[in-house]
């Protein structure tokens, strides 16, 4: 590396030579795939990786692919996009000849990810659905049909999984009359493009609804995507009409859940609020109903000894001896605790009675759990007597 010295306090280090392992020329040149009459490279230069797009060894010295590089270098000059593959120009690399030398994308295209598309969480499918269509959109506005819209053209970066449209071998426009005639790929291409040479927008727009359909995007998208498919006369005729049709429905999702959002925090207020006033009521019944509570007590108390029922129980050494009527006695406690709280006075609110309901209740329980067990105990030894 050398240094041109502009005088004896100041020195600027114009690079002219190289870093260690930062070539100014192409290295590290790698065969990414070759298909028909193109062949795509990987290659370095000053540490970063480009993509070299350059022509077979047969095709490299037949004009007409020699035209056509050039008509796609011109297409992909006319465009600056994020979700369109930078293009840097083209030069004439040592070993390789003329190429175009595109960005690297690191990714996967999007034809790899199909297989495993449930996988990926719906809103993220959804965003790349909007810059698909911003892309596409872009496109249409240089004056640029694609004419070749499949998920293998559509890259996925690693690194925020953002779209990236590649491949304009295909693409046209009205200006360039380069082998003008039917091209695509016949799953993804319009009926009528197979017939037609002159690029129509809407060509694109068939292909981008196949490639919506693959990215199972939910039924809101269903009718935009059926629209896509229609026949071309009442397809969307243009991009502009697609992106609005996907805004009212973002929209309608972003009203739908923010109506949900506001329905459940009014929900939740009103939780809150009933459990305030509940949680106040019960504090109210509590400190009043204490005393009610006692002598409601007091009285079932008085009434199992009116029944005389433990006593009975307790003086009983055969079963046969048992009263006939036990068990309506017990029945008849019970039931008092029902009388009791019903006729409370209506100062005493629904809860407040069901409180000392269930006071009554829970004595009344252990009461009852007490002479069934004693009553078990007795028909066991009169049958084991017998």
């Amino acid at each position: 590396m050398a240094f041109i010295t502009k005088n004896d306090n100041e020195t600027s280090c114009f690079l002219v030579g190289c870093f260690e392992g930062i070539e100014r020329q192409f290295t590290d040149i790698q065969e990414l795939s070759a298909q028909g009459y193109i062949q795509l490279l990987r290659a370095k230069r000053y540490g970063r990786w480009y993509v070299l797009k350059t022509l077979s060894e047969d095709a490299a010295g037949q004009n007409v692919y020699v035209t056509i590089l050039r008509k796609e270098l011109e297409v992909l000059m006319l465009m600056q996009h994020p979700g369109v593959v930078q293009t840097l120009g083209m030069e004439d690399v040592e070993g390789v000849g003329p190429a175009i030398v595109m960005e690297y994308i690191d990714g996967e295209t999007l034809a790899s990810l199909l297989p495993n598309m449930g996988s990926i969480p719906l809103e993220q499918r959804q965003r790349m659905a909007s810059e698909l269509c911003e892309a596409l959109a872009y496109i249409h506005s240089q004056g640029i049909v694609h004419r070749d819209l499949k998920p293998e053209n559509i890259m996925v970066t690693r690194n925020g999984n953002r779209i990236k449209v590649i491949d304009f071998g295909m693409a046209d426009t009205d200006q360039h009359a380069v082998l003008k005639q039917p091209a695509g790929t016949l799953n993804y291409m319009s009926p009528e493009q197979a017939q037609q040479s002159s690029p129509d927008v809407r060509n694109d727009i068939y292909s981008l609804g196949l490639v919506l359909q693959d990215l199972q995007l939910g039924k809101v998208y269903r009718k935009v995507i059926a629209r896509c498919q229609r026949p071309i006369s009442s397809r969307y005729q243009c991009m502009e009409e697609v992106i609005a049709d996907m805004g009212r429905i973002k929209r309608r999702r972003e009203r739908c859940y923010l109506w949900g959002v506001g329905l459940l925090l009014a929900f939740l207020l009103a939780i809150v609020g009933m459990q305030t006033w509940r949680l106040q009521t019960m504090s109210n019944a509590m400190n009043r109903g204490e005393t009610c509570r006692e002598q409601a007590l007091d009285a079932l108390h008085r009434e199992m000894e009116r029944s005389q029922v433990a006593e009975h129980i307790d003086t009983l050494s055969r079963w046969d001896d048992h009263w006939p009527d036990l068990n309506q006695r017990m029945v008849d406690v019970c039931q008092f605790i029902y009388r009791y709280t019903d006729s409370l006075p209506g100062e005493f609110n629904q809860y407040e009675r069901d409180q000392v309901r269930e006071a009554m209740l829970d004595d009344y329980r252990q009461w009852n759990e007490r002479i069934v067990n004693r009553m078990i105990a007795i028909k066991r030894k009169s049958d084991d007597e017998k």
